[in-house]
């Protein structure tokens, strides 16, 4: 592992991530939010998608007025940018997905938006996790558990 994937690889939300090259590929809720968030923390982040929308549109214009790069457009997902340190995915991208694929092949580590969230969890009052995941059911299992906690 070179320097720089060190440093990235120790990285969290205490950390000094300016200079950081960070591609968020996805802009969907959770890639803006990504994206948003690594730009407080100081990353220099262009986001990708291959859809636009209205939504979309207006959320990239508030980034880019933060100082992100965002491109939405058919392609827009094919080639990864050159410098990049780190790519952060939206769920349900495969692994095989060109930007990805690019990613590994270039020894850029690729993180989910998860690992993400888990890095940037306040060390000092850090709160238990529950995860669900899965492509049916995750809502009714969600009400379940919460239920379930608030007895």
């Amino acid at each position: 592992m070179g320097e720089d994937s060190a440093r990235v690889e120790s990285l969290g939300r205490t950390s000094d991530w300016s200079g950081v090259r960070v591609v968020v590929a996805g802009f969907g809720v959770s890639g803006f939010a990504a994206a948003d968030n690594l730009l407080f923390l100081g990353a220099d982040v262009t986001a990708l998608d291959e859809a636009t929308s209205t939504e979309k549109a207006e959320k990239a214009e508030l980034l880019e007025t933060l100082g992100a790069t965002v491109r939405l457009e058919p392609g827009a997902t094919d080639v990864l940018p050159d410098d990049v340190d780190l790519v952060v995915t939206s769920p349900g991208w495969k692994p095989s997905a060109p930007l990805l694929a690019q990613a590994v092949d270039r020894g850029v580590p690729v993180w989910g938006e998860v690992e993400l969230a888990w890095r940037l969890r306040d060390p000092d009052t850090a709160a238990p996790w529950l995860a669900v995941t899965g492509t049916n059911g995750k809502t009714t299992t969600v009400q379940m558990l919460q239920s379930i906690l608030q007895a």
